[in-house]
């Protein structure tokens, strides 16, 4: 049972170094972040974090479903609080399309995921 809880590390790591990020002045970050290739990074990076929570809680739950919710949950938390976050950073502000490019990678990632894993149950239910 120890062993399961480890898969959790994972998707608390990469929210801990989105969190730290999410936090450095503006003056720190590169300058090309501050044009709409940032957008990109978000999308790639959320969905990245998808992926780790999807793994994370797959001993936990037998509902691929739920596991979907859950972690839509859980990112769109993380994106709309850290871009409240930003407010209050010297020389950064919140954007919503940062949001929406947030879920866009949870989506995608939520989204084949999901049709993996139904594949694979159809495919075992044939045999």
């Amino acid at each position: 049972m120890a062993k399961r809880h480890y898969f959790l590390l994972l998707p608390l790591l990469l929210t801990a170094i989105i969190a730290i990020s999410a936090s450095l002045p503006g003056a720190l970050l590169p300058h090309w972040l501050h044009h709409n290739f940032d957008k990109t990074v978000h999308t790639v990076v959320y969905g990245l974090l998808a992926m780790s929570w999807l793994m994370a809680l797959r001993p936990f739950l037998r509902s691929i479903s739920l596991a979907v919710i859950i972690t839509m949950l859980l990112c769109l938390t993380t994106g709309f609080g850290l871009e409240w976050l930003q407010d209050i950073i010297p020389r950064r502000r919140s954007d919503p399309l940062d949001v929406r490019a947030d879920m866009i990678g949870v989506l995608v990632v939520c989204g084949v995921w999901w049709v993996i894993v139904q594949f694979q149950r159809f495919q075992q239910a044939r045999q």
